[in-house]
């Protein structure tokens, strides 16, 4: 081309190629679920606290989201309303000291202080409420998500699920690391 030689690096993911052999063997995409909880938090006790909770939550099966590094109760609301959340737990000191916390509507702006061993239950019951009234696809709020799928048919040779890949994938179609295990994928 003519000029000075340049150094230059190049990169490649060879993500169609995935989505290619995703395809190919019809494995279902996860769906966006409606059932999303956020979690806010007010000062340094409360993010702990917060922490082991969305741990807790994610476990037990909730589609749980937050934004622990924004102090801001305004800011953390505005990442819950793009996120599109049904509801915000929201703990702060107040809450911390009293053993409570505030559940949040954020469709309709209401909330309540509830008492914190009830989370669990009040928020399966106003899930419950929301798909009667609004038929809205949630996911069982409170048991683990497993994706649907007939193993017999995605083969022997290849298999995708929630803890990655694993198998052995045709030369050069994908190398790095699973994001689970940082065990790397052959």
């Amino acid at each position: 081309m003519g000029g000075r030689p340049t150094p230059v690096v190049g990169f490649g993911l060879g993500i169609e190629r995935t989505v290619l052999k995703i395809k190919e063997k019809n494995i279902p995409i996860k769906e966006d679920r409606d059932d999303i909880v956020f979690l806010a938090q007010l000062g340094d006790q409360a993010r702990r606290k917060c922490l082991l909770l969305f741990e807790e939550m994610r476990k037990a099966g909730y589609e749980v989201r937050q934004s622990f590094t924004k102090d801001s109760l305004k800011a953390q609301l505005e990442d819950a309303n793009r996120l599109k959340a049904k509801f915000s737990l929201v703990l702060g000191q107040k809450e911390l000291m009293d053993g409570t916390i505030i559940i949040r509507d954020m469709d309709s702006g209401t909330q309540e202080v509830i008492d914190h061993k009830k989370i669990y239950s009040e928020l399966d019951k106003r899930f419950k409420e929301l798909a009667e009234k609004a038929e809205i696809v949630l996911t069982n709020p409170g048991t683990a998500v497993k994706p649907e799928r007939n193993e017999d048919d995605l083969g022997d040779d290849f298999n995708i699920d929630a803890e990655g890949i694993d198998g052995e994938l045709p030369k050069g179609e994908l190398g790095g690391f699973s994001d689970d295990t940082n065990e790397e994928i052959k």
